[in-house]
């Protein structure tokens, strides 16, 4: 047990092996876990694919999303770049480099059988990552931008995907971040 200190939580679980996390998932809900990849009896990653097979949802991503578009409505002068919350000490784009790989590895994963599929596998894909990267983008924050969509091709290619899906991922991807802006009134 390490010196982690929440800030607030209901209650904190730990678990020592997938089986334990596993019953952990099933009894409480859980808002945010932090899973250890090589467990000593099974991956993390099956450990979370089962428990959104069980309904169990992580809502990093959303809670990402929802970040963005808050520091786009308190933004203040729309004529000043507005990139932070709390002053500036929350920056939701340098969270979001994070969570799309987090969820992107997570969402790949689960998405391999269908990954060459264009409605299950690159529609889906392309639509997290031109969204994410668009909301970015009117922070400003073009470099947040590219790099979402870098790695998000990258993941995409490391999980199974041609270089042809990839390249047609960081298009896609890239028409619906400028869609995104120009309907943008900021």
């Amino acid at each position: 047990q390490g010196n982690f200190r929440p800030l607030k939580a209901e209650k904190v679980e730990t678990a020592a092996n997938g089986a334990d996390g596993l019953r952990a998932g099933q009894e409480l809900p859980i808002d945010v876990a932090v899973v250890d990849l090589g467990l000593p009896d099974m991956p993390g990653l099956e450990v979370i694919r089962q428990w959104r097979q069980n309904g169990q949802t992580l809502p990093v991503m959303i809670l990402t999303v929802l970040m963005l578009f808050v520091v786009l409505l308190i933004g203040g002068d729309p004529n000043t770049p507005h990139r932070g919350l709390f002053g500036g000490s929350i920056q939701p784009s340098e969270l979001a480099k994070i969570t799309i790989i987090m969820y992107l590895a997570l969402w790949l994963y689960s998405k391999r059988e269908t990954l060459n599929k264009i409605t299950l596998g690159l529609l889906p894909l392309v639509t997290i990552l031109g969204i994410t990267a668009g909301l970015i983008v009117l922070e400003p924050d073009l470099s947040a931008a590219i790099t979402i969509v870098f790695l998000g091709g990258l993941l995409f290619f490391l999980a199974g995907g041609d270089m042809r899906q990839v390249i047609l991922v960081v298009v896609i991807a890239s028409v619906l971040g400028y869609i995104v802006v120009s309907v943008s009134s900021t």
